[in-house]
């Protein structure tokens, strides 16, 4: 394993974006969407959707919902986006994100090169730490920084359940479990 390892596991961030840009749902304590709302929304701007995807939509907007992993500010600019055209919703949710404050993503950092570590000791913490904190400054933008520390603290504990053979699989898929 090299310090390529970090750059890797750290493109499993990009499950963040995905889910989020999808769904456009979430919460952290007390803001919350309309998922009815969003998901009928996404269906009329999206003519291929069937009856099912609208009822997956609800069940991942729920879940994300009641996740704790978005940032209040990001959800209740959000929910203005869905009063709009098809055409303006995705700026509208680009600049929703404009008023989250950057989230702790250290735990993750942290949890990754703790397991890089244990998994390769040719591996120096304090140099993986370095470039994963260059790496994840460049990913923070848009909806990733509208995360809760809670997102990167579950995420951490992710990287830390892998397997040191199948890393990159098992954080993705656990990720995947925990966001979907």
């Amino acid at each position: 394993m090299s310090l390529k390892s970090v750059l890797i596991a750290l493109s499993v961030l990009s499950i963040f974006g995905l889910a989020l840009w999808i769904s456009s749902c979430g919460s952290d304590e007390s803001a919350k969407i309309d998922c009815n709302k969003v998901c009928d929304k996404e269906k009329e701007c999206d003519s291929q959707m069937t009856d099912e995807d609208v009822k997956s939509c609800i069940s991942h907007c729920n879940k994300l919902n009641d996740s704790g992993y978005v940032q209040d500010s990001y959800i209740n600019a959000g929910n203005d986006c869905y009063g709009k055209s098809c055409s303006e919703i995705d700026t509208c949710m680009e600049k929703a994100s404009d008023g989250c404050k950057a989230p702790d993503y250290m735990p993750y950092i942290n949890a990754i090169c703790d397991k890089l570590v244990s998994c390769d000791s040719n591996i120096k913490k304090e140099d993986c730490v370095s470039e994963a904190k260059k790496s994840f400054e460049g990913e923070m933008s848009g909806s990733v920084k509208c995360l809760t520390d809670k997102a990167f603290t579950d995420s951490a504990n992710c990287v830390k359940n892998a397997k040191c053979e199948t890393l990159q699989d098992d954080a993705q898929k656990c990720m995947e479990d925990i966001f979907n």
